[in-house]
């Protein structure tokens, strides 16, 4: 009877710890679309959103939990604080100092494209696309990896949709996308993918997706969630 007591204390001391240290997690995203799309009930769908609402289901937690915000602050977020769940992220060396890349959710391969009507923009080598203005979103991998090259001629945005105006409307000389989600970061303008064209590969950027935690972290947290990712 002694040792079922215990067994029983111990049990009830690891659920309420367990249980405790999801209530100080904060779980933050941004709506990026095709990745995470905030439907008009707020809740979350997309290629990655959905794959997290399904963790979160495993887990028993609340999607409703998860905070969508602008990306700057998201990051701002995740950067400060710990017992932070951040997704999705791109990986840079600079954030590996501050966050922990623990699942990959989302493969990709980024590119630079260009106006088709600009002939004159020629690229045979990454280092070439110094030579030209490029859109970018500010403080996201692209910006933050293109910066950890060397580059500096940007032309910078606080949001997506805004990155994309300026490319189509040739305030800028490329951008950098991937192909499987070029078509929909333009749709919204009613563009043609026949008006752009795909150069080279952006092969110093990694466009993989990546559900991340803040550095201090409870471990035990990150292996649920990679338990919750890694079963069907």
């Amino acid at each position: 009877m002694q040792i079922s007591f215990f067994v029983k204390l111990s049990l009830f001391v690891s659920l309420n710890c367990y249980a405790d240290v999801f209530k100080e997690m904060q779980f933050v995203t941004e709506n990026n679309p095709p990745y995470v799309v905030v439907n008009e009930d707020h809740s979350l769908s997309g290629e990655i959103g959905s794959k997290v609402v399904n963790a979160f289901q495993k887990l028993k937690l609340d999607p409703k939990k998860i905070e969508v915000l602008q990306w700057t602050r998201a990051l701002l977020t995740a950067r400060t604080n710990k017992n932070v769940m951040l997704f999705p992220v791109a990986k840079t060396f600079e954030r590996l100092e501050y966050l922990d890349f623990a699942i990959k959710v989302y493969e990709q391969k980024l590119y630079f494209y260009k106006l088709k009507k600009n002939t004159n923009i020629k690229l045979t080598k990454f280092d070439d696309a110094k030579k030209y203005s490029i859109c970018v979103v500010r403080d996201t991998n692209t910006h933050e990896s293109l910066k950890y090259e060397k580059f500096t001629n940007f032309e910078e945005t606080t949001h997506y949709s805004n990155n994309i105006e300026k490319f189509l409307n040739n305030r800028c000389q490329l951008i950098i996308l991937s192909d499987r989600t070029v078509k929909e970061k333009i749709k919204e303008f009613n563009a043609s993918l026949d008006d752009l064209e795909q150069l080279i590969e952006a092969d110093k950027i990694d466009g993989n997706m990546y559900v991340t935690f803040s550095k201090g972290t409870n471990p035990s947290v990150i292996k649920k969630f990679k338990k919750a990712f890694n079963t069907n």
